[in-house]
């Protein structure tokens, strides 16, 4: 036996609020630092609209793990958290979201949200020890130090979204052995 795995990665993923992406590459053409690829078709870059990215990983989690029941655990309460508190709200049959933040003033705002979405909300300090109770788990974070260390449940499903950058990393090494081991 093992575990399913499915790995879904743009290079760039932009949405309403977003004050990574484009901001960096404004201040690049500002700097006059930046190169444009116009019409080739040889092209690697897939930037994703949030929302469109989110929709796959509902595809990938309903399919991978359809009976899927418990709270959904989201790392990181910024803009990636609130789009996919939506739509996994809006997707799933969720009752209850947990949150952990470094912000807990993010935090909160999300937890408030996630209430005004009819869910039971609660704001979290250890992520790695809320995977243990949370099956459905998003990582959405601007971390450059590990946000997850310990093996997630056999019957989760998770999404780690936010390095987007050699110095970002939100899965630590041995977690990450542990998914390409087990992992079909």
């Amino acid at each position: 036996s093992g575990i399913l795995t499915c790995s879904i990665r743009p290079s760039g993923i932009w949405g309403r609020g977003d004050q990574t992406m484009f901001r960096k590459m404004f201040e690049q053409v500002i700097a006059g630092r930046v190169k444009v690829l116009v019409g080739s078709k040889h092209a690697k870059l897939d930037n994703s609209y949030v929302h469109n990215l989110i929709h796959g990983f509902i595809l990938a989690a309903q399919h991978l793990v359809p009976q899927l029941r418990g709270p959904l655990l989201i790392v990181g309460a910024g803009v990636q958290g609130q789009s996919h508190l939506e739509a996994f709200a809006a997707c799933w049959d969720l009752q209850e979201v947990w949150i952990c933040s470094r912000s807990q003033h993010s935090a909160q705002r999300l937890a408030t949200l996630a209430r005004s979405l009819g869910l039971t909300a609660r704001v979290v300090t250890d992520a790695n020890a809320a995977m243990a109770r949370c099956p459905l788990v998003v990582t959405c974070t601007p971390a450059t130090e590990v946000v997850l260390r310990v093996p997630p449940r056999d019957d989760s499903f998770v999404a780690a979204v936010g390095a987007f950058t050699p110095r970002m990393q939100e899965i630590g090494p041995a977690l990450c052995r542990h998914f390409a081991e087990l992992g079909t």
